[in-house]
């Protein structure tokens, strides 16, 4: 009995994945990379130190609801 639902499942999982509308889902990869990249960049930004140098103690965990920059 598991076994058929075991196989069941996995028939379902396959079938789902091979059925998925392809009109609207577009994405402009380098669009994505380069939004990726200039967050990462402005997070360094923030956490330089005087020095130049980034201050590991400082790293980001979350962004709160009402602000714009990593708490």
């Amino acid at each position: 009995m598991k076994t058929k639902e075991l196989l069941f499942g996995a028939c379902l999982c396959m079938f789902t994945a091979c059925n998925m509308p392809e009109k609207g889902m577009d994405v402009d990869v380098y669009e994505a990379l380069d939004y990726c990249d200039a967050q990462v960049q402005r997070t360094l930004t923030e956490l330089k130190a005087a020095e130049g140098t980034i201050d590991y103690s400082m790293m980001p965990r979350n962004i709160m609801d009402s602000l714009n920059t990593w708490h």
